[in-house]
């Protein structure tokens, strides 16, 4: 693993955290509905903009222990801000700490509930774009079934085999990353136990040195899996590419320290061929250089250059 590789999984977001870049101006977004699994009435949160005569918006999806005000949702904003889009940036159950259920990797519903909602419908074109477990949980959307209006789906560092990618996180990986994820995911975990019951006490979930075991403690008994590797199994979204109707752009890091570049390309010898991968040498786990292009024309920036691709991709 090398150094760069690294270096953009941190930097982006300390820099991010020390000298903010604001979003585009946006309004706060919420919907309610009821889970399938519990029947229990949750909430979803987010900001949503709405620019004057857009025909097209962005879905953008944080990832694990994330939410809507991560670096890079704030980036893909201002990107869809400058090409006119609309956009979306939606906290799944429970991110943005104020939810009374949290999600997992397959929870397509939170995404079928803001899909369905009103701010959407008049659009033309939806594109969904998803930063790591986000993009698992965009395919996993994608493969329930091409909606009318679906444009591109996009995947940005996304785990594709989930027991594969939390042996590496829990063994292979610098605890910094482990420490970082499970610090965020217990901050949701917690905001939900003030709200209602959980399976595991909050005292408990704080002892827990691994991502399996969170999912075990958690996930697993939340959700009715059997264990961990039920759930991973169950849920990962490589199995599932080859239900892709529709275009889908995979974006992988060849120097990702999270998610292992091997499994992704392993996974693309086996797609079908309306799914686009591209596979950067440069960049890290969600992270790239500010002036990177991905050999498409237009702006420079990966966040420009990922909106040229979702759109040619569409329209291919």
């Amino acid at each position: 693993m090398s150094f760069a590789g690294h270096y953009w999984s941190i930097a982006p977001s300390l820099r991010h955290r020390l000298f903010p870049r604001p979003a585009p101006p946006a309004t706060k977004w919420n919907v309610e509905f009821t889970t399938r699994h519990g029947g229990q009435r949750v909430r979803l949160g987010g900001r949503w903009r709405e620019e004057d005569g857009a025909d097209v918006a962005l879905l953008v999806v944080h990832g694990l222990a994330g939410s809507f005000d991560r670096q890079y949702c704030v980036a893909m904003a201002q990107a869809a801000a400058r090409r006119g889009w609309s956009c979306l940036r939606v906290a799944l159950r429970g991110a943005d700490r104020e939810g009374s259920d949290f999600y997992h990797a397959g929870l397509v519903e939170d995404l079928e509930a803001a899909w369905s909602h009103e701010c959407l419908r008049h659009y033309r074109t939806i594109h969904v774009v998803g930063f790591s477990l986000g993009g698992h949980v965009s395919l996993r959307f994608a493969a329930q079934g091409r909606k009318e209006r679906m444009g591109c789906v996009a995947a940005v560092c996304p785990p594709l085999d989930l027991d594969y990618c939390a042996t590496h996180l829990d063994e292979r990986t610098p605890r910094i990353y482990r420490k970082h994820l499970l610090e965020g995911l217990n901050e949701i975990y917690a905001s939900v136990a003030a709200r209602t019951a959980v399976p595991t006490p909050v005292a408990r979930m704080k002892k827990v040195k691994g991502i399996r075991e969170w999912d075990s403690l958690s996930v697993v008994p939340r959700f009715g899996f059997a264990d961990a590797l039920d759930y991973y199994r169950t849920e990962s979204a490589g199995r599932y590419l080859v239900n892709i109707d529709g275009p889908a752009l995979i974006v992988a890091a060849e120097h990702d320290p999270m998610v292992p570049i091997d499994h992704i390309r392993a996974a693309s010898t086996r797609s079908p061929e309306n799914i686009r991968w591209i596979f950067s040498r440069r960049g890290g786990h969600v992270g790239f250089p500010p002036r990177m292009s991905f050999g498409q024309p237009g702006d420079r920036g990966w966040s420009a250059q990922l909106c040229e691709l979702i759109e040619a991709h569409a329209n291919s």
